[in-house]
């Protein structure tokens, strides 16, 4: 028993010039019938399923996710936007960024006005925040962040491993400040003691405000702190399996 990965062939975004391919995951039994599932919206789809053209390996997302269908888990179906072209950084950088401005929430604004409407249109997924999840690593992982409080009322499921939060002066913290903890929603971050960047420090004091603004670790937050981990498709694909579990069980 697997899932599919359909390969399309690209998302025009409004005001930007690239073509983003897409790589969607539709789990096992998803062409024997009219279930619908919960959708989960990623960034760096080029790295989420297979080892060619990564650095160290894809994240082998869709093994997890099988495996989770056979022990009848819950699994949703996965949008990939691959970005690996050279604009990513600006483009997946919501604010400032080493003397750049950064376009990632026009770019997000895009994802919601072009790609959004045509998955629910052509896929069977299920509606609301409580169905909706949004993901990536690094820059992606910024994103993701970034999506889960800028727009609550679309995306109650955020995957973040880790936020880039450290290349970024505006601080995502202020994106937090001042918001409730939506009912139900549920936020993974993890950082790795060897990636670089004082990553794992600067999550970490991310987490700590997160907790003074009503996020409790359980309910609604999970944080890893891996000893081990760096900065690579190689841990992330360690972690995988658990961020799955606290997201949809």
């Amino acid at each position: 028993m697997h899932g599919w990965v359909h390969h399309l062939p690209g998302l025009q975004i409004p005001g930007f010039d690239g073509i983003y391919p897409l790589s969607i995951y539709t789990p096992p039994g998803y062409g024997q019938g009219d279930r619908a599932y919960p959708v989960a919206y990623m960034f760096d789809g080029q790295n989420l399923f297979f080892d060619g053209g990564t650095q160290s390996g894809g994240w082998h997302l869709h093994e997890a996710l099988d495996r989770r269908a056979r022990l009848g888990a819950t699994v949703p179906v996965v949008v990939g936007i691959h970005h690996g072209g050279a604009t990513r950084l600006e483009e997946l950088t919501p604010g400032a960024f080493w003397g750049r401005t950064g376009r990632g929430a026009a770019f997000l604004d895009g994802v919601i006005t072009a790609l959004m409407p045509q998955i629910q249109a052509d896929w069977r997924i299920l509606s609301g925040p409580e169905n909706t999840m949004i993901g990536g690593s690094s820059l992606g992982g910024l994103m993701a962040v970034h999506g889960f409080f800028q727009y609550p009322e679309l995306f109650g499921r955020a995957m973040a491993m880790p936020p880039a939060i450290s290349g970024d002066p505006s601080t995502i913290t202020d994106r937090a400040a001042g918001r409730d903890v939506p009912a139900g929603s549920r936020l993974y971050l993890d950082a790795g003691a060897h990636e670089g960047w004082d990553m794992l420090d600067v999550v970490t004091r991310f987490v700590d405000h997160l907790e003074t603004i009503g996020f409790t670790a359980g309910p609604d937050l999970m944080w890893f702190p891996d000893a081990e981990g760096d900065h690579s498709e190689t841990t992330w694909r360690r972690h995988v399996p658990a961020a799955l579990d606290f997201l949809y069980d």
